[in-house]
């Protein structure tokens, strides 16, 4: 049996969780194939594809659980899970497609072809003795409901597997590109490829490598002592390093980087790897290195083969040419073997051929075989050029027969690596820099692990990414759990109640709920299998990464796992406490719903939620208002639930409407059909009004503005006067980002009316919110004065609380102190923003803060880094779906750019403010338009500066802004004066200086004078 293969188990399994890589695969067009043949010949040809499917099945360590008519259900990682499966289900698949193609011949001349069609997934499955209907063992389980739909999605002859099954072996075969897809019941798409073929024998490095790799982070002192140990080198004292560390930790890339620096010093580096699937063969890594000496430093191809590499290899290593002939299967099938002692002399003398230094590196030592243990032991011995050799594994398990390795241990990433790599990748990726709050995520979540850090933020990367949450892909469990089930099973004990308790364990809960003791014993074997570690205080424990966790949980059988919720909570609720603060009401919440009490669950996570707004933490006040409505919606009447749905929604709205994102509309939209669903119409308007809130807060005046109207009439139907304000006010907001202030005005100035006076907890935010807005129609007008009054006052009303509306007043008012000219002002506003933002987890007005501060610091000094910090928020802003008047950043930016020289740029960016207009956010829209005026007279072939004057002016006059007017006739004015039309020039700076001085723009005034005394 080939290593690696899992073994059969030959008793029926009790029903658990396991994670499983699952492979349909069914007969294209069997009725069609069936009705052409004679039933004897479709059923030999059936037969003939079922001994042919258990062959290939078994040769790739899988197991055939049921063979249905003309499809068959294969299962890969069970009983012992396996890190490969994804892969072997692919080549699995592969190799059946191909045998089916090659019987076509048996339907010969019945205009039928006999191909397959087949799908693979990967997930956790309930896996339970079957019967003859269900087959060897029963699978339930999302996963296989999935991977029978890709089975259905693939047309004949094609092979549809999951990037979950896929994983970094994808490498490994020629695929599609990634697309999208949407199995039945599933929540989200997630993306497959087609696979086409294997792709030209790659090694696993350079299978892992087309892939994006994470950028070497940290690690110095470890490449440092690599360096250190070659430069010593002398003729016949070689070197041997050896790195260990866990699967993910780095290896490999840290190798890549040694096997650069050596090259670049002139030192050859040739690299092998050992594998316990498809090709773990015996001296396989060596065989790689050999071929690389041959190609790579000597220019012989080893595929040559015949004659012409026969007299190659003789005059290159004279005495062990025909050796090394037979070695590569050259000398024809009937050759004999090769002796090892003559391929060993062999190697050798190949080594030694040339002087100088020479390095050899061999990935995933820990599964070699004997016979390249014992070569790599002839080759320390009898070498007498300088050898450097490194080997990466695992562990030393066996590293005992080779005396004197300097072994280097690879700890987890610290901190500040992390972040540093985080910055690297999406840096690589030319991706906008990632929030402080995403970052915080993957740094928690990671654990120092590089291979967790780069999947993580691959992940976080995707469009639609809830909130920059930072989940791991799938496949990574397989890596996980097959360690796991080498666990002792009193270890595995312990992981699993851990699991259950969360990433972080208090000792004295595990110790409350757990039978098994503690004990410091049990903590290094734990640390020593890589599971868990010290916390950071001595009263708890930690798992290393939570992903390790997560992969953990999934597989504890759901009695089990209730059962173990079920004392967590009781402990908790009895006055257990972790030491967390308001962390234990979202424990209590958290436990109680796992173990099946839905009502103690949405009890304790309003309350978490609650506290969680005092503490102006508003992600987990969301994360808890959403568990909530999870437990509202288990229960089987309304009547049952402690909370109404109403105070649900409000809540939940509350938290969300400071930091809008376009993962909170499908909850909303949801809280809007159960309204409906129990008749409950105030719940219906408040979930529409807090809907509309947030695609306002998304830049999607019209689609607010809709919603908004639905609302209102509900709300004053059933008297909900302070609602029905609300919604006037955020009528007010929306239609004056749709560009009309003056129906704007008129809806805020109703709304501010109606509030004044109230004090209560909810209506203060929402009357700041509406002064907040008219103020902003002030300073568009370029009334500061009244603009400063309104800003002022709502200061006044906050006093030292709301921080969280206050972040959001101190970007509108750093944006009103742009427009005035008022640099300095606006980049103190912007960066008590910043500071409140980071406080409040609000990422939205922390890029907000950074975009306004960068534009005001460019405008002071007309540096490029601060340019680029504006154009960095501006990206970030539009990827993460905030829409909210981005446009201004855009423009902004544009400007910034054109002003730089940056031509190409310039335009980009003004594209996006112009295609942000299009659909209602016209702020920015005059800003990219004076840009782009400016470059049109150096920018032969494209519109001129007039069309895009005429494009400013418009929108000035659309949006009701003498401010903006005066900014373009300004404009106007320069390009004339640098056109030489003086008398031109000084009409527009006249007229723009008339304006800027009845609005008190004084430094936009000061500009104008100056202009003008040169036009004259």
């Amino acid at each position: 049996m080939m290593r690696g293969a899992a073994t059969p188990s030959p008793v029926a399994p009790r029903p658990a969780r396991h994670y499983l890589t699952l492979l349909f695969s069914d007969l294209s067009d069997s009725t069609g194939l069936a009705a052409a043949m004679e039933p004897e010949i479709f059923s030999a040809l059936l037969e003939r594809l079922r001994e042919r499917t258990a062959e290939i099945v078994a040769r790739h360590g899988g197991e055939i659980i049921r063979i249905d008519g003309d499809g068959v259900i294969c299962i890969f990682g069970f009983p012992l899970p396996i890190e490969d499966g994804g892969r072997r289900a692919v080549e699995t698949a592969l190799d059946l497609h191909r045998a089916a193609a090659e019987l076509d011949a048996t339907v010969a001349g019945t205009g039928c072809r006999v191909r397959l069609h087949s799908g693979i997934h990967s997930g956790v499955v309930l896996v339970s003795a079957g019967d003859l209907v269900r087959g060897r063992y029963e699978i339930l389980g999302d996963a296989t409901n999935i991977a029978a739909h890709l089975c259905d999605l693939a047309a004949p002859d094609e092979i549809v597997a999951s990037e979950t099954a896929l994983g970094l072996d994808l490498g490994f075969f020629d695929a599609s590109p990634r697309r999208l897809v949407t199995p039945r019941g599933a929540r989200r798409p997630f993306g497959v490829h087609s696979i086409t073929g294997r792709a030209a024998a790659p090694s696993r490095r350079e299978a892992w490598s087309r892939r994006a790799i994470a950028p070497l982070a940290g690690r110095e002192e470890e490449l440092a002592r690599l360096l250190d140990a070659h430069d010593a080198l002398e003729p016949g004292t070689p070197r041997l390093c050896a790195l260990l560390a866990p699967s993910g930790m780095g290896k490999t890339r840290l190798v890549d980087e040694l096997t650069a620096r050596l090259m670049q010093h002139g030192t050859p580096v040739h690299r092998g790897y050992c594998e316990t699937y498809l090709g773990g063969s015996a001296l396989q890594p060596f065989h790689q290195i050999v071929r690389s000496i041959l190609l790579h430093d000597h220019h012989v191809d080893p595929a040559a083969g015949g004659a012409t590499l026969a007299d190659a290899l003789e005059r290159l290593v004279p005495g062990h040419g025909a050796t090394l002939t037979r070695w590569f299967g050259a000398a024809g099938p009937d050759a004999p073997p090769v002796p090892f002692a003559d391929l060993a002399a062999a190697i050798v003398a190949l080594v030694d051929r040339d002087e100088g230094p020479i390095g050899l590196c061999i990935d995933d030592w820990q599964w070699t075989d004997d016979a390249s243990a014992g070569l790599l032991e002839g080759l320390l011995r009898d070498v007498r050029r300088p050898l450097f050799l490194t080997l990466a594994a695992r562990d030393d398990r066996r590293l005992d027969t080779l005396s004197g390795a300097q072994i280097i241990r690879l700890p987890p990433l610290d901190e500040d690596e992390v972040r540093h790599a985080i910055g690297s990748i999406f840096a690589a990726r030319d991706a906008p820099a990632p929030p402080p709050f995403l970052v915080d995520r993957i740094v928690a979540r990671a654990g120092g692990c590089p291979l967790f850090v780069e999947e993580l933020c691959h992940s976080a990367s995707v469009p639609g990414a809830a909130r920059g949450e930072a989940d791991g892909p799938s496949w990574l469990e397989a890596l996980i759990q097959a360690r796991f089930a080498a666990l002792p099973p009193a270890l595995a004990e312990r992981v699993v109640v851990a699991s259950v308790i969360g990433p972080v364990v208090p000792i004295r809960l595990f110790e409350a709920v757990s039978d098994a003791p503690l004990d410091e014993a049990v903590l290094r074997a734990l640390s020593e299998a890589d599971f868990i570690y010290p916390g950071d205080d001595a009263a708890t424990w930690r798992f290393k990464h939570s992903l390790t966790r997560d992969a953990v949980y999934r597989i504890v059988g759901l009695e089990r796992r209730r059962a173990l919720h079920a004392r967590i909570a009781e402990w908790l609720a009895a006055g257990g406490t972790t030491n967390e603060g308001f962390g234990d009401l979202e424990l209590l919440a958290y436990h109680c719903a796992a173990s099946g009490d839905v009502q103690g669950g949405l009890g304790y996570a309003m309350a978490a939620g609650q506290r969680a707004m005092a503490a102006s933490a508003l992600d987990r006040a969301q994360t808890q208002y959403l568990r909530a409505f999870t437990a509202y919606k288990a229960l089987a009447t309304s009547a049952q639930s402690p909370v109404p749905l109403a105070e649900l929604i409000s809540s939940y709205g509350r938290a969300c409407v400071v930091d809008p994102s376009r993962d909170q509309i499908p909850p909303l939209q949801e809280m809007v059909a159960m309204a409906r669903e129990d008749r409950d119409d105030a719940a219906v308007a408040l979930a529409l009004y807090w809907l509309g809130s947030i695609h306002y807060g998304l830049g999607e005046a019209r689609a607010s503005i809709a919603l908004l109207d639905q609302a209102l009439p509900i709300a004053r139907r059933l008297r909900r006067q302070g609602l029905a304000t609300q919604i006037v006010a955020a009528l007010g907001q929306g239609w004056f980002d749709a560009g009309r202030c003056d129906r704007a005005e008129a809806l805020l100035n109703e709304a501010i009316a109606a509030m004044q006076g109230q004090r209560g907890p909810h209506s203060v935010a929402a009357y700041v919110y509406a002064v907040a807005d008219r103020a902003q129609i002030y300073a568009e007008r370029g009334e500061f004065a009244r603009a400063e009054r309104d800003f002022a006052h709502v200061v006044d009303v906050i006093g030292g609380e709301r921080p969280a509306v206050m972040c959001s007043l101190l970007t509108k008012r750093s944006g009103a102190c742009i427009w005035l000219g008022d640099y300095a002002g606006a980049i103190d506003f912007a960066r008590a923003a910043e500071e409140l933002g980071l406080k409040n987890h609000s990422r939205i007005n922390v890029m907000i803060a950074q975009a306004l501060a960068g534009y005001a610091e460019f405008c002071q000094s007309g540096s490029r880094e601060a340019a680029e910090r504006l154009v960095d928020a501006a990206r970030w802003l539009e990827a993460a779906s905030h829409g909210h008047r981005i446009s201004l950043f855009f423009g902004w930016a544009a400007e910034a750019m054109a002003a730089l020289g940056d031509v190409a740029r310039a335009r980009a960016l003004a594209a996006r403010a112009f295609a942000r207009a299009r659909v209602g956010d016209g702020f920015g829209e005059g800003s990219a338009a004076r840009a782009l005026a400016r470059l049109a007279p150096s920018t032969p072939g494209r519109p001129g500066a007039a069309h895009y004057l005429a494009i400013a002016h418009r929108s000035a006059e659309r949006r009701q802004s003498p401010r903006a007017r005066a900014a373009t006739l300004l404009c106007e004015a320069g390009i004339a004066a640098a056109r030489g039309e003086t008398e031109r020039a000084a009409a527009h700076a006249e007229d723009a200086l008339a304006l800027f001085r009845a609005m008190d723009m004084e430094s936009h005034a000061a500009r104008a004078e100056a202009l003008l005394a040169t036009s004259r």
